[in-house]
């Protein structure tokens, strides 16, 4: 993709003031490399391990996997968990049968954090759900690709604040091993940020589209 990288000159006249010190020259290459890295981080999803602890943000991803059934995922299917900070939470999962592919998409009414900050003990959410029976081709363009993204994760390599953003979860079983990837709010012109666009527009698509060449093989 073509990404806008700040030179070093640019980023620094964003970050320093005064950069005339040998001192402030070297902590200002030492960020700079940060940022560059993690300019290179957003075009990958890295890998991700749901929370199994007793604190509040454990408890709720807990729950939130229990509402939307994550443990009964099968070999032919791959999930997408869509965490919005403010927005109801979502769940698409594409299954590849025999002869052809399924797309399932559950999203809660209200979001389930705002549900669970009043009270944790609140396991069953009203939700929408939509299935639809795909054509081959594009079931497995959808399929494909989140899987590629599973595949081409990898660890961060800088480091990257993301506040209030949305995080997109991707799993799938192998060797009945379950294996997640994360990302959370990557820029529209990262490889990330397009893989996203495209599951986006996919589901608006399934949810609105009556086209014929969506669901016949």
């Amino acid at each position: 993709m073509n990404k806008k990288v700040l030179t070093f000159d640019e980023y620094t006249k964003q970050v320093f003031m005064n950069r005339n010190t040998p001192e402030i020259l070297a902590i200002a290459k030492k960020l700079y490399d940060g940022y560059v890295l993690s300019i290179d981080d957003e075009d990958f999803f890295e890998p991700y391990e749901y929370k199994s602890g007793s604190d509040d943000s454990s408890i709720y991803e807990q729950n939130l996997r229990d509402i939307f059934n994550l443990s009964a995922i099968r070999e032919n299917q791959i999930y997408l968990l869509i965490k919005p900070a403010f927005e109801p939470e979502s769940l698409l999962i594409i299954t590849r049968n025999l002869t052809h592919y399924t797309a399932t998409y559950k999203k809660l009414i209200e979001n389930y954090w705002y549900v669970f900050y009043a009270d944790n003990s609140i396991t069953s959410v009203a939700h929408e759900l939509l299935e639809r029976t795909l054509g081959n081709k594009i079931g497995e363009n959808i399929f494909s690709l989140l899987n590629k993204t599973i595949i081409e994760a990898r660890p961060p390599k800088g480091n990257r604040f993301v506040i209030d953003g949305v995080k997109y979860i991707i799993s799938k079983l192998v060797d009945h091993k379950l294996i997640s990837v994360c990302k959370s709010s990557p820029s529209e012109d990262s490889d990330s940020g397009q893989v996203i666009s495209i599951i986006t527009q996919f589901i608006e698509t399934i949810q609105t589209s009556d086209d014929s060449s969506l669901y016949n093989p």
